[in-house]
């Protein structure tokens, strides 16, 4: 098992450069929320409370957010629906892609959920279904089921039995469970059992 762990520990921390571009896609899905979402309907009188919180205030479909910076465009969030509900303060956006682009607009991050909820409170957001997150420039991505992102901590966590798998594009591949990344440290780790194969390069 130490000679496990002491194979795995370099390619996990090499992975670890993709979480710098993690906190840009969760923020940017919170400011898109916020800035479409900021119209809300009144219901007929007698409408029962519990049937707010089942209702959305607002409901918008095929969205494109774009967030542009000195004439560039360096990220843009899609979705086809975001509901937003007021009453328990969260958002909910299916079928999610997100972009990031360097100066010469090629792609430097890019995403995709088929679910997120995201609070309009504390930009926390539970994502689920078909994840996939990918770094160009490490040639890194990160695929899962489930995952929770904590915005005041900068943390991104599974539950203890999701199964998490980080792959590179040179052919390492590396699976476990209770997966956490800890982002102003730069760090992913394990909590659960761990498989993987870690391509060396010759050189």
């Amino acid at each position: 098992m130490a000679e496990q762990r002491a194979l795995i520990d370099p390619h996990v921390r090499r992975s670890a450069n993709l979480l710098a571009g993690l906190p840009s896609v969760f923020r940017i899905a919170a400011i898109a929320v916020a800035s479409l979402t900021a119209c809300s309907f009144d219901y007929a009188a007698g409408t029962a409370d519990e049937l707010l919180d089942q209702v959305a205030d607002s409901v918008l479909s095929n969205v494109t957010h774009v967030v542009v910076r000195d004439g560039v465009v360096i990220a843009e969030l899609r979705s086809a629906t975001v509901k937003n509900y007021s009453a328990d303060n969260r958002a909910v956006l299916t079928d999610v892609f997100y972009l990031e682009f360097d100066r010469d607009g090629a792609i430097t991050n890019e995403g995709h959920a088929d679910r997120a909820v995201i609070s309009t409170e504390t930009d926390d957001a539970e994502v689920s279904g078909a994840i996939s997150l990918r770094s160009e420039s490490q040639e890194t991505e990160v695929i899962a089921e489930a995952l929770l992102w904590e915005d005041g901590a900068r943390r991104l966590t599974s539950e203890p039995d999701q199964r998490v798998e980080l792959r590179r594009d040179d052919g390492s591949s590396v699976a476990g469970s209770g997966f956490e990344a800890e982002v102003r440290r730069r760090t992913i780790r394990f909590t659960g059992r761990v498989a993987g194969t870690i391509v060396v390069d010759a050189e």
